[in-house]
């Protein structure tokens, strides 16, 4: 039996359906949390009454369990939103749970008990199982992708420090926030969130996390039930390319002073991009190429780009 006190930190706002389902899959975890914290950014939408559902059923399984909601009258943005709830964290370990996902019944078994047999750990992270708005299996390049790379990283010792900065430069991230266990202590140290971005939020974290020498481990079993939500094509688009554009920020953060390093981003940016224009078909995707490089303030990095895309989007038919 598992120990170690942990917390679930679930912010959330006018997803009361959705965090119904987050919910019920909390409930049936084969290890339960200590301490369950709702953080309600103004949801007039009956959250009020999901919680009160699902307390009732989490502490008739588990009454010594820490279970309560916080209510703010407005949402901030995302970074100081989850710094916000991970204040009302009181034990050492926690994991901030996305409102619109779902666990595997034993995300938090695996999970916990790898930080038990393993106290050196800062943080570790499951691969994500990526499901539609109906919670149905969706394709997902990236998990194909990158899992591989992950298990090369694993297998050679390089998921701490500077032969994993290595790693996440040539490939990119294989850690989404949702899926990420982390030690409280090591949170506060690398200074949790960053509210400068908006989309890469925990893609930046996760850089300076590598770069302080925070020891990490993956656990390779998909156990998080990632929701990919539906949106306009308009919508998706806009964000896609304010999300790239993003990346191709903090993708420069770590390589300052050292040409030999940036080199390492130029695979990384370069799948990025791949993976963007894939799902699209050929006209979305050559307004989508052109709307990134035109936005690039470097010539040669819009150039490469371009180059990129135009040879990816020429194979379309």
């Amino acid at each position: 039996m598992s120990t170690l006190p942990f917390s679930t930190v679930i912010p959330t706002l006018q997803d009361g359906a959705l965090l119904k389902r987050a919910l019920d899959s909390l409930i049936i975890q084969t290890r339960l949390p200590d301490e369950v914290i709702v953080v309600d950014h103004g949801s007039t939408d009956g959250t009020d009454q999901v919680f009160e559902s699902f307390k009732e059923a989490l502490l008739a399984r588990a009454p010594q369990t820490s279970v309560k909601i916080v209510r703010y009258a407005a949402r901030l943005p995302v970074a100081e939103n989850w710094n916000r709830a991970v204040a009302h964290v009181t034990t050492g370990h926690f994991h901030i749970f996305h409102s619109d996902d779902e666990l595997a019944p034993t995300f938090y078994e695996r999970t916990v008990s790898m930080f038990e047999n393993r106290p050196d750990l800062d943080y570790l992270s499951t691969r994500i199982f990526p499901i539609d708005g109906e919670g149905n299996p969706t394709a997902r390049a990236r998990n194909r992708l990158k899992d591989p790379l992950m298990a090369v990283a694993r297998a050679s010792g390089l998921t701490k420090g500077r032969g994993f900065l290595l790693m996440f430069g040539m490939f990119g991230t294989m850690l989404y926030c949702p899926a990420v266990l982390f030690k409280k202590s090591f949170f506060d140290r690398v200074g949790g969130f960053n509210s400068e971005f908006s989309y890469c939020v925990d893609f930046e974290m996760w850089i300076r996390a590598i770069r302080s020498g925070g020891r990490y481990a993956y656990l390779p079993e998909p156990l998080y039930r990632y929701r990919i939500s539906e949106a306009s094509t308009a919508e998706r688009d806009r964000f896609q390319i304010d999300y790239f554009l993003e990346e191709f920020r903090v993708y420069h953060l770590p390589w300052r002073g050292s040409r030999l390093l940036s080199l390492l981003s130029v695979p990384a940016l370069t799948m990025l991009l791949i993976e963007d224009l894939l799902p699209l078909s050929k006209d979305p995707a050559h307004r989508f190429a052109a709307e990134v490089t035109r936005r690039i303030d470097s010539p040669i990095w819009s150039a490469w780009l371009k180059l990129v895309a135009q040879t990816f989007v020429g194979l379309k038919k």
